[in-house]
Formats: C-alpha cells, sequence, structure tokens
C-alpha cells in the first residue's frame, strides 16, 4: 500500500538500523523508521516538552510532556495523522508516553479505538516490569485492540535449554546457583567457561576471534559484555595490563556496521543488543555477589538473543577492571 504513510518505533538504536537496513531492501518507502526518543524529540526541536537529556528520559515527567506534545501536534492547522504505527519492544517505552502517541497521531478522533497500530512487546524482557506497572499499560492498550499471544519462544526453537535456564534467572538467588545449575545439564548446548583473571579471559576471546574468522561464522556471531565489563574497551583492557598480552581487535558493533558483512567478531553489550537476534552468541560477564533485579535482566536479555547456541564466560576476579 504505498499510498499509506506510516511510522516504525523502537527503543533500542541498533534495531532501528537494522529494520531500516531491511525496509529499504525491501523497497518499502513509506515507512520511516526512527528511535522513540529521537522521533519525539524531531516533533518537539524547540524542546518545549521533550528535552533532551537523560535525566528527562529517566523521569516520570515523559508521559505528561509527550500528551503535552501530542495536543500541541493535533492543534496545528496542517495536521495529517499517520495512517499506521508500529512500535516493536513496546515494553521499553509503555511508560513513556506511547498510548498518547498511538491515539493522537494516527486516529481523527484521538481515541485508541480508532487508532490504527501494532504493537509487539514481551513483559519479561521488559526492565523492572512490575515497578513500571507494564502489564497495566499493555492491557490498557489490548482492550482496544486485537491481541494475540505467541505460544512458545519461536526463536529458539534448535536449543530449548536457552528459554528454559534464562526462565530460571529470575527464579534463583545467586549468579553462582544459577552458573552451576546450568553446568550440570548433561548434553546442553550451553557451555560455562571461568576465567580467574582478565587475562585469561582476553586470551580466550583472542582465541575465539580466531577460531570465527578461520571457519567464516562472524556473521552468526556476536560477543555481549555485561554492563560492568563494557565500561572498558576490549583493546583499552589490554593497554592497561601491558604489552605481554597480544590480542587482535575485537571492534564494537554501531548502527554503521551492524548491517554490514563481517570479517571479524564484534561486540556490544548486552542491553544495546536488545530486540537483535544471532545463531551464536558469547556471553561475557563479571562475577558479583549482588544478583538484583537489574543484573537479572540484563542476563535474560543476553541469553534470549541466541538462536541456537550460546557460550558463557565468566571472570570470577573480584578486582576491579
Amino acid at each position: 500500500h504505498p499510498e499509506l504513510k506510516g511510522v516504525y518505533l523502537c527503543w533500542n538504536k541498533l534495531l532501528v538500523a537494522v529494520t531500516d537496513d531491511l525496509f529499504h531492501k525491501a523497497g518499502i518507502k513509506n515507512c520511516n523508521v526512527y528511535q522513540y526518543r529521537s522521533f519525539l524529540q524531531e516533533k518537539d526541536p524547540r524542546q518545549t516538552f521533550i528535552r533532551k537529556t537523560d535525566d528527562f528520559w529517566d523521569s516520570g515527567d515523559v508521559s505528561d510532556a509527550v500528551n503535552h506534545l501530542v495536543d500541541r501536534l493535533r492543534s496545528a492547522p496542517d495536521f495529517i495523522p499517520y495512517d499506521y504505527i508500529i512500535v516493536d519492544e513496546s515494553q521499553d517505552i509503555f511508560d513513556k508516553g506511547v498510548e498518547y502517541v498511538l491515539e493522537g497521531l494516527t486516529s481523527a478522533r484521538r481515541d485508541l479505538t480508532s487508532a490504527r497500530f501494532l504493537l509487539f512487546y514481551d513483559n519479561e524482557q521488559g526492565y523492572k516490569s512490575e515497578e513500571r506497572e507494564l502489564d497495566d499499560f499493555a492491557e490498557r492498550i489490548s482492550r482496544a485492540s486485537a491481541h494475540f499471544m505467541l505460544n512458545e519462544n519461536k526463536r529458539v526453537q534448535y536449543n530449548k535449554d536457552i528459554v528454559k535456564f534464562a526462565e530460571k534467572i529470575y527464579e534463583t538467588d545467586s549468579l553462582e546457583s544459577w552458573l552451576t545449575m546450568v553446568e550440570n545439564e548433561e548434553d546442553s548446548l550451553i557451555s560455562v567457561e571461568r576465567f580467574n583473571n582478565p587475562v585469561n579471559l582476553l586470551q580466550r576471546i583472542n582465541a575465539i576471534q580466531k577460531t570465527i574468522c578461520e571457519e567464516h561464522l562472524c556473521n552468526d556471531s556476536i560477543l555481549l559484555l555485561s554492563a560492568d565489563l563494557s565500561k572498558m574497551t576490549i583493546s583499552s583492557m589490554q593497554s592497561s595490563m601491558g604489552s605481554s598480552l597480544s590480542i587482535t581487535e575485537v571492534r564494537e558493533l554501531n548502527e554503521k556496521n551492524v548491517c554490514l558483512k563481517k570479517d571479524k567478531l564484534l561486540w556490544t553489550t548486552m542491553l544495546k543488543y536488545k530486540g537483535l537476534e544471532c545463531r551464536r552468541v558469547f556471553l561475557a560477564l563479571k562475577k558479583s555477589r549482588v544478583f538484583d533485579s537489574v543484573r537479572k535482566f540484563e542476563l535474560y536479555v543476553g541469553m534470549t538473543r541466541a538462536i541456537a547456541e550460546i557460550n558463557i564466560l565468566v571472570l570470577e576476579d573480584e578486582q576491579r577492571i
């Protein structure tokens, strides 16, 4: 339907880049792809309602600000609603005014029942979902929608262990208990390797990089780091330990190279890769006694990025990297 004008929204910048590339290859020119934050900031260039600071987006003021912005956009004499809006990974923005965007920018009456939208969401992958009351947002929007629920995880149908152990993350009190559970599973496609210091970890990453390149598996593999490990890049960790360690540089995945053919293993964080998937995932994380909801959420997201195989690399050393 080339005559229809739509917009695709999500929170993750890497997902935006991948989706935009897919739309371009499919010849879809009438649906613009935006990161949700950038979309609203473009609609409010003077920052009358939508501020650009991280503090604003982390506050509870976003929803009301979006509501006011939508009111102003609708009051413009040249306002024309979108024919449809697609929102992916909606759990990331349920509490950031997306309901007002749907009802206000796709409906002549500003009514959710007459709005035209398609939402995808999984509240299990929503950060602090209970605290943010994501189920309430989803239920309210669902009242005005046809609602479909997948009865199984379609991404990892070849490795049910991934689903099983990802779900057990929230049922376990400590990271060590969860790792031991994974290690004790017989005939599992999930492997756990432990390292006593950063040097050994980097040596292992170097070996993985070499194997991945030799077997031409770079496009089917990704290295995902936990937040505490990602505070220092692979190259800077190497530099901090002197020249005795030789490691092939592992470049960071970004919006510019995410859709390119890869000749090396790339890394990003577990949360930045949210919404994307890869056949083989290497998860690198730092052992910690703290296993709170934030760390569980991060690990759950990392685990569920894999289609077929996961290798977990655990840095046991407690020293700060």
